[in-house]
């Protein structure tokens, strides 16, 4: 009788556990309010890190006086919605998903800038679109080539492998290495700076 080793181990890929020992692991134990809350504080002290004023105040920016909603206001009078999304794991595949769920996205103009963390377990995507660019319903986005759906009192838009890729090359989306201890090296670190000041700047 031949064995498959290969095969015989399958059964136990249940115990695929992609975030564990990474600096990311806690995200998937927070419900998504506090992961989102996560999200806005970690670019938060990322945008100041790149010399730009960014004022966070938790929950306090969701409901203003003039109407807007937004997570983060960047170099004084930049709006910014701040999407936060992990990749799990797909239970019948056991494998990590390649998309990133963002939900709640508002249509009307009461946000300027749209930021999407997007996290895996070595590094994470950081997506820039400005409200102008971002499209709602059927139309595609120009350059993600992905469609938003309605969701509640506003859209969902998702990111994919293949969508963030297309942001690479176009120059919207950067990719930043962490390594095990939550690190991020002085280049990632002059990437974001550049990225973050070409975007929110002018």
């Amino acid at each position: 009788m031949n064995i498959n080793i290969i095969e015989s181990l399958k059964e136990f890929e249940k115990d695929y556990k992609p975030y564990e020992n990474t600096p990311f692991e806690i995200l998937l134990t927070l419900t998504s309010d506090d992961r989102g809350k996560w999200g806005e504080k970690f670019l938060h002290n990322l945008i100041k890190l790149c010399g730009l004023s960014s004022k966070w105040d938790g929950d306090s920016n969701t409901s203003n006086e003039d109407g807007s909603i937004f997570d983060i206001l960047i170099n004084l009078n930049r709006r910014t919605e701040v999407k936060t999304a992990t990749n799990g794991l797909d239970k019948k595949s056991r494998k990590l998903r390649n998309h990133w769920q963002h939900e709640n996205i508002y249509e009307e103009n009461i946000w300027d800038d749209l930021l999407l963390l997007d996290i895996n377990p070595n590094g994470f995507y950081l997506t820039h679109i400005p409200h102008s660019k971002m499209c709602f319903g059927e139309v595609r986005h120009t350059i993600l080539e992905k469609k938003s759906t309605k969701h509640l009192t506003g859209w969902k838009f998702d990111s994919s492998r293949a969508s963030l890729i297309r942001g690479l090359e176009a120059g919207i989306t950067i990719y930043i290495d962490v390594d095990n201890n939550g690190n991020i090296s002085d280049d990632d670190k002059t990437k974001i700076r550049r990225f973050i000041v070409e975007k929110f700047s002018n």
